[in-house]
């Protein structure tokens, strides 16, 4: 994916991208849109602000830019589902920009202890684990997916923080649980942590703290 290309009032036919009314020269003013690149007017284009998703992804730009309107309503109405796959914007973010890689590890680890949480009978574990993954299973179950809500949150280090607390729960009661510690193999490399190895050959050790 990349980012579009600021338009021109020549290749608008002056024209507003959002309403199609006349702008530029005699007509008023015009607003270029950061997230589309084309060029509205000044009733289509309210100032409205966002962090741009391919910019954050491809750059590590995380300065607001001005947006039309109808980009702003829509990203407020998609800003909790999970449309932004890290990878398919840069396939190399891991390599340049440590916050993602370091929320890959957490992410990872995460997508395999739920293989022990998601199925313990022993406690309420389960249901404690789903709780607080509610409207965001996403983080373990898509490694690379995230939402708009979440940029922010990556930008401030909170989402590191509570992906941080929910591994460690999830850690301290495989360690602890006699079901979830009977389900694997214990692997000599890694001072005797449960490791789980199934069909899939899903492993989790201490290698991913």
């Amino acid at each position: 994916m990349t980012l579009n290309q600021e338009s021109s009032l020549a290749q608008q036919d002056y024209r507003c991208a959002g309403c199609g009314c006349p702008i530029g020269l005699i007509y008023g003013p015009t607003r270029v849109c950061g997230f589309t690149g084309c060029l509205y007017c000044c009733e289509c284009h309210l100032d409205d602000e966002s962090v741009i998703p391919a910019r954050v992804f491809l750059n590590g730009d995380w300065s607001k830019r001005k947006i039309c309107h109808s980009v702003y309503t829509w990203f407020k109405e998609v800003e909790l589902e999970p449309l932004l796959d890290a990878v398919r914007f840069n396939r190399h973010i891991y390599t340049i920009q440590r916050d993602f890689s370091n929320l890959l590890t957490l992410r990872t680890q995460l997508q395999h202890l739920s293989a022990f949480l998601l199925n313990c009978r022993t406690s309420d574990t389960s249901y404690e684990f789903r709780k607080r993954n509610y409207g965001k299973e996403y983080l373990f179950q898509q490694q690379h997916t995230y939402a708009m809500a979440d940029l922010p949150l990556v930008q401030s280090g909170q989402l590191h923080q509570q992906l941080t607390k929910l591994a460690t729960f999830g850690k301290q009661h495989v360690a602890g649980c006699n079901l979830c510690s009977l389900k694997g193999i214990f692997c000599i490399w890694t001072s005797h942590f449960p490791t789980l190895i199934n069909a899939n050959v899903l492993f989790f050790c201490r290698f991913l703290v």
